[in-house]
């Protein structure tokens, strides 16, 4: 169950609903915009000016600086890492290399997505879509790790820079992957990531009312730090300043 939690991509503000178009109708108020759907946006109109205005929008209604535990978590190992999942495969999670073959196998893993699994547009539905939105986050300035059983990529987990300068992470599985304990060890190996290459602060959003989320991200070492807004915003410190 914990898995599929962050599969379905609890690290998102929006409410879910794969029937409601991007962004919902009535949409929270914007005191987060999550960079991977800015970066959604980008792919699907391209409109520079738009970004610009969702950003600006974004940083204008934001309430008061984000804030990260003091303690650092610590057990937090980098990739490249394998172990086996509760089905019995042998998963191996490493680093994104941006080579073209890893580009195509992450594009085909969400291709292959479900209807249930796609959150307000993410990932998108057409492999241009994914395309695009994949093309700004397999950047150098986010950090990605795939989970991959063989050639196939069962999971895709990213640090994505806010324009505070802090880091977001989403963690998304494939379907037939799901509840095996994949996502709960690219969670862990992506902040191992981030902590290597001097990320010390991360967070996240989650839906309020999701307690099996909420249970398996402060099993990971993140804490409540907002509590106040249309979601719940966690947050973990990861190596010291």
């Amino acid at each position: 169950m914990y898995d599929e939690i962050i599969a379905k991509g609890q690290s998102a503000s929006w409410v879910h609903s794969t029937n409601q178009p991007y962004p919902p109708a009535s949409a929270p108020p914007a005191n987060h915009v999550p960079r991977a759907h800015i970066y959604w946006l980008q792919a699907q109109t391209n409109a520079d000016a738009t970004i610009r205005a969702v950003r600006a929008t974004a940083s204008v209604v934001m309430r008061e600086p984000r804030r990260f535990p003091k303690p650092v978590a610590e057990g937090f190992e980098p990739p490249p890492a394998e172990f086996v999942d509760s089905d019995n495969r042998t998963v191996e999670i490493r680093a994104f290399d941006g080579s073209e073959t890893e580009f195509n196998a992450v594009v085909e893993m969400y291709a292959a997505f479900d209807v249930s699994d796609r959150v307000q547009g993410i990932p998108p539905k057409e492999e241009s879509g994914i395309r695009g939105w994949l093309e700004n986050i397999l950047t150098d300035d986010c950090l990605n790790a795939v989970a991959w059983d063989g050639s196939t990529a069962a999971g895709h987990s990213m640090l994505v820079p806010d324009n505070n300068g802090d880091h977001e992470i989403a963690v998304f599985i494939l379907g037939p992957y799901q509840n095996a304990g994949i996502g709960t060890q690219l969670t862990k190996r992506l902040l191992g990531y981030g902590a290597a290459n001097g990320i010390t602060e991360v967070y996240l959003h989650v839906e309020r009312w999701n307690h099996p989320a909420i249970a398996l991200y402060e099993n990971v070492g993140f804490k409540k730090t907002n509590a106040e807004s249309f979601d719940l915003e966690m947050a973990i410190r990861v190596a010291a300043d």
